[in-house]
């Protein structure tokens, strides 16, 4: 008998090369079923076949049929002229239809050069509503589910959670850290440039407006500059420090409480009523936090987070951003702003809009990383624990 495991290892092998043939139809070909599409592809499919002698058989053969009727001689001279060029009208439309069926059938293959997502729907709909949301997910594959439902061992997990998910954020640190290099030598070029400057003044002895403007325009420059890197440190340090804390205190979901990052903020978990409830918070009061979100609440910035399956969701005074943590388990982390970042966020010509933007995506960044870690090291956890329990 065979094992589950088994089945999709079948699915893998015959379903799934069909899947990414109909997610290529439905991400690169023309989706709509249309009459100028299907002439189009008439045409191509008669250059096509332009050397396939069976085709040519088929299609040529009633209008032989159709002009034997000229033959002047018993049985072919018994129609009048208006009985023959009817027959032969008819016989045309008929080679016509059957071009055209032929096309639309080449039509409806995923992963011919003429496949098209519409003429699959109209005419092999069953197939079509069968695959239609598989093939919508672009990440979707039986080979992702099958790793995803396969139940590995403490070291594969282990193996996993320190590859995938702690080097993932390495290589974020990393290239921050570099980014603050780069604002390090961009800070002592303008300060360069400010004392050349000011040595030009004090030789020359004179008021020069226009190196004065210039010298504004690198102070302002190198204030910005200074604020970015300022930004870019506090990432750094704020990552350390929580990554440090979660590994000193066992990575316990208490900790979530304590993590430090240069906003308040609260979290939310959906339940299985499909309703989003308070988790945790930090900065702020947790009896006025909302315990409850509903789904109908659509204006809520929690709700348009989990609608927007990824995207950062902008409310009056604070922002939010699904993270899903596995299939069954999604978290809304939802950030508290001060006045000064409301103030930047809401002046996209503010020098500080991308910094701050950039601050919000790297502070959901940490977050992420740090829950799916806590939640790779709870399966560990339960693990051992279910191990102990059989012995």
């Amino acid at each position: 008998m065979r094992k589950p495991d088994d089945y999709l290892e079948l699915l893998v092998e015959n379903a799934d090369p069909y899947i990414r043939k109909l997610k290529k139809g439905f991400q690169s070909t023309e989706k709509n079923l249309s009459t100028p599409l299907t002439i189009k592809n008439m045409g191509k499919y008669l250059v096509r076949n332009m050397r396939n002698y069976i085709f040519w058989g088929k299609f040529l053969l009633p209008f032989i049929t159709g002009g034997s009727l000229w033959i002047p001689y018993y049985p072919f001279n018994t129609f009048n002229t208006e009985a023959k060029v009817f027959f032969l009208f008819c016989i045309s439309v008929s080679a016509v239809l059957y071009w055209r069926r032929e096309t639309l059938k080449i039509m409806t293959v995923p992963g011919n050069e003429f496949f098209n997502l519409g003429a699959f729907e109209k005419y092999r709909k069953e197939e079509y509503e069968a695959f239609i949301n598989l093939i919508d997910d672009q990440f979707f594959s039986f080979k992702k589910l099958k790793e995803e439902l396969k139940i590995p061992n403490i070291t594969e997990k282990y193996h996993t959670l320190t590859e995938s998910r702690i080097n993932e954020h390495k290589t974020y640190i990393n290239g921050l850290e570099q980014t603050i290099d780069s604002k390090n030598e961009d800070i002592q070029d303008l300060k360069n440039q400010l004392d050349m400057l000011r040595d030009e003044l004090q030789k020359n002895q004179q008021d020069d407006s226009a190196v004065k403007t210039v010298m504004e325009e690198l102070e302002q420059a190198l204030k910005v500059t200074q604020k970015e890197k300022e930004v870019y440190s506090s990432i750094v340090r704020n990552s350390r420090r929580n990554m440090q804390m979660f590994v000193d205190k066992d990575f316990h979901s208490d900790v979530l409480r304590e993590m430090n990052f240069d906003y308040d903020y609260s979290v939310y978990q959906l339940n299985r009523k499909n309703e989003y409830e308070y988790l945790t918070s930090s900065g702020l009061n947790e009896h006025l936090m909302e315990k409850k979100i509903i789904m109908e609440e659509k204006s809520n910035v929690v709700i348009r987070a989990h609608t927007y399956k990824g995207k950062t969701a902008f409310g009056e005074s604070t922002v939010a951003k699904l993270i899903p943590i596995s299939l069954k388990k999604k978290i809304v982390v939802q950030l508290h702003l001060s006045d000064e970042d409301i103030e930047i966020l809401n002046n996209e010509l503010h020098e500080l809009n991308k910094t701050a933007k950039i601050k919000i995506e790297s502070t959901f960044n940490l977050f992420w990383t740090c829950l799916l870690i806590q939640h790779s090291v709870d399966e560990i956890k339960n693990r051992l624990k279910g191990a102990e329990n059989d012995e």
